[in-house]
């Protein structure tokens, strides 16, 4: 009895509360593959001095942090009593390029023998380790790939899922935009990779069928021994387009930004409106000390804050805690740079600094540091998390799989997929969540537009949004009063070839686009009706067209009043002529004996 009451007394405290959450029946490999950087270069690729080998650069903090929570994601799992399987979680790193993911992918594999995998690449770096998670059967969550091309060739990319819409939805989301401002000649340039290059095929196609005129599409190579040459060519095609003042930007950060729009403001281009995708969006406000850049409004994933998802001890725990990791070295660098604007590396474990930054919350200060990227690869352990529950929970009568419920300690990866597919998962903001048919989520954009302030300060500002419902039909607002166009007048850009041709003229179509013509009046007794007709109609025989040719009226006949003096005049006219006339006729039949004769 004693021994009942100490059982009861222990799991009704904190510490026997404690003590189930640790107990766990089986361990299940989740694997994770992140690349904190936005680019690499390939050193020794001469084979002179030795084999070439990649070199990561540029460190990213938001993909740093993205990394960081699929690490936290799983720590909050296994601490919660809702799943009896503790998550072991095994990571790589890898320098930004299609060769370092295939790599890391096979080490992974290979290695840790992982159930699931957890990808932070991008759409170029994906396609190679979506085509070998598929070649292995094992399920793959894409946490910031967006390209279509998953969609489309859904045979090579079979055991691919993603925690964030596909390009398909974000086309929509900012061509629409066209649309509600009645842009009829847009430009686009994209970067010339599988993101862009899917990107400005989507757009060109999307705005050929609401009938918006594309000026141009230029693709930007990012060979960094060309590129300059290669934004130069685009900017002067720029520059000889007529009245272009929308340009569609669907690049992300594998371009130098910086260096792009520094190159338009040396050759003196005209300042527009950039439509930005989601790869830049978010960094929009960098750009607007270039005097190319009128205004930016950008699509971007509707970014869920997870507040304390980090629970970094310290500054010094932080680093120790990413010692393991690939970019642990660049990472200690960044945070002594931003936070002791340091531009040299420092130990901020020594005892110098930790005294220094004893009262320095880290978690909230590296907050704000993140961004959708974070938010989808904490969606993507969730969704992993729902479905061992669902294998955990499943019983004979509601199995998704033919053969029955898989055992958590034999399950296959492949078995895995249907569980994934049908998982129900939230956040801890209670957002709910189910992959669609495709594999990936219902999408959920913002439109971000920056606003100045008279001090110079730039602040992002949502001004509309664009999903779509259950059924997948498109809720769309903006709010265009809320939109700052800068360098414009603050007036929204007029996005015609040509002016509009006002109803009494028709056009005539110049250089081959039906944006582009020339307006010529209507001739004499034709018409037309609409804003940039096409063409001129014939008034009928009983009408006449006004001065305008706007209108055919009907023609009025005229009429002279009996008692007028114009009748009476026209009727005294009438009859002497009359009479002269009868008798010019009489007296040539009386004297029709007598020859004419001539003096």
């Amino acid at each position: 009895m004693l021994l009942l009451i100490a059982i009861i007394i222990f799991f009704g405290s904190g510490r026997g509360e404690e003590y189930l959450k640790k107990q766990k029946n089986h361990t299940f490999v989740v694997g994770g593959l992140f690349c904190p950087y936005e680019h690499s270069e390939v050193i020794n690729s001469s084979w002179i001095y030795g084999e070439p080998f990649e070199r990561c650069k540029d460190f990213h903090i938001a993909f740093f942090l993205s990394s960081a929570a699929a690490r936290f994601a799983v720590e909050e799992i296994n601490s919660s009593s809702n799943l009896s399987t503790e998550i072991i979680y095994v990571e790589r790193q890898y320098c930004s390029s299609p060769v370092a993911s295939a790599e890391r992918m096979l080490n992974l594999t290979n290695s840790a023998n992982p159930k699931v995998i957890v990808v932070g690449a991008t759409s170029e770096n994906f396609i190679r380790i979506g085509h070998l998670s598929s070649l292995y059967n094992i399920p793959t969550i894409a946490a910031y790939s967006t390209s279509d091309t998953f969609f489309k060739q859904k045979k090579d990319y079979r055991t691919t899922f993603r925690t964030i819409p596909s390009d398909r939805h974000q086309i929509k989301a900012l061509v629409e935009l066209s649309s509600y401002f009645d842009w009829k000649w847009i430009g686009i340039v994209a970067v010339d990779d599988d993101y862009g290059q899917n990107g400005l095929r989507g757009i060109v196609e999307e705005a050929r069928y609401r009938n918006i005129c594309v000026a141009f599409h230029v693709y930007i190579q990012t060979n960094r021994y060309n590129y300059s040459e290669n934004v130069e060519r685009f900017f002067k095609i720029m520059n000889h387009t007529n009245n272009i003042e929308v340009v569609y930007f669907y690049t992300s950060s594998v371009i130098n930004l910086h260096e792009f729009f520094s190159i338009a403001d040396e050759l003196r281009i005209r300042p527009c409106v950039w439509i930005a995708s989601e790869g830049w969006a978010d960094r929009a406000a960098e750009f607007y000390k270039y005097n190319v850049v009128a205004s930016i409004i950008g699509v971007d994933v509707k970014n869920h804050r997870i507040h304390r998802l980090l629970r970094y001890k310290s500054v010094c725990d932080a680093v120790e805690r990413n010692n393991s990791t690939l970019s642990s070295h660049d990472f200690q660098e960044w945070l002594c740079k931003e936070i002791l604007k340091l531009n040299e590396s420092c130990d901020l474990c020594s005892q110098k600094y930790v005294n220094e930054l004893s009262n320095f919350d880290i978690n909230e200060w590296l907050e704000p540091k993140m961004d959708y990227v974070t938010y989808t690869t904490y969606l993507a352990i969730q969704a992993i998390a729902r479905a061992l529950q669902d294998v955990e929970s499943c019983t004979k009568n509601i199995s998704i799989l033919e053969d029955g419920c898989p055992k958590i300690n034999e399950l296959y990866p492949w078995q895995l997929m249907g569980y994934l597919q049908n998982a129900n998962f939230t956040d801890n903001n209670g957002s709910f969540y189910q992959f669609t048919e495709n594999c990936d989520v219902r999408p959920s954009y913002i439109y971000r537009n920056t606003h100045i302030n008279n001090e110079g300060e730039t602040e992002d500002v949502t001004v509309g949004f664009y999903k779509t419902n259950s059924s997948g039909e498109p809720i769309f607002y903006i709010n265009g009063t809320a939109i700052r166009w800068n360098r414009t007048g603050g007036k929204v850009p007029k996005g015609r070839c040509s002016p509009d041709c006002p109803p009494g003229g028709r056009t005539r179509y110049a250089g081959g686009q039906t944006c582009c013509f020339i307006c010529l009046r209507c001739p004499p007794k034709t018409k037309s009706t609409k804003i940039n007709s096409s063409e001129c109609v014939d008034c009928s025989h009983e009408t006449y067209s006004n001065d305008a040719n706007t209108q055919c009226l009907p023609k009025v006949p005229d009429i002279f009043d009996y008692n007028s003096n114009t009748a009476v005049a026209l009727s005294v006219l009438c009859i002497f002529g009359s009479t002269a006339s009868v008798a010019s006729g009489l007296m040539f039949y009386w004297k029709r004996d007598t020859p004419l004769g001539f003096m």
